[in-house]
């Protein structure tokens, strides 16, 4: 589990979903408990209401798909908002270049 961090990559033992597990890391610490934390709590709303809780493998792939999930919709309106700017800057410019030409502007 590399993101680039700013700590040297280290081993850790962390627990999902009921399960420990060891990674090598280099995700400050702070991060990683609030990583392992979201994790833990999707885990266990994807696990309630149930009469017997599910093996922690299938909660581990339920959490894996739905921060996929949000992730890709992230990205989605993120891209999304990227190409309303780039409309609204590139409507500006046309604005402009109606009111005044680009080489008749002075700088």
């Amino acid at each position: 589990m590399s993101t680039n961090g700013t700590e040297r990559p280290r081993s850790v033992q962390v627990e999902l979903a009921g399960q420990r597990v060891r990674l090598r890391t280099d995700v400050a610490s702070p991060r990683l408990d609030a990583l392992v934390a979201q994790i833990n709590a999707e885990a266990t709303a994807a696990a309630a209401g149930r009469r017997s809780p599910p093996p922690a493998t299938a909660l581990v792939a339920v959490v894996a798909l739905r921060l996929a999930d949000a992730l890709d919709r992230e990205r989605r309106a993120a891209q999304k908002l990227r190409a309303e700017v780039r409309a609204r800057a590139r409507r500006i410019l046309e604005d402009l270049d109606s009111i005044a030409p680009r080489g008749a502007r002075s700088a």
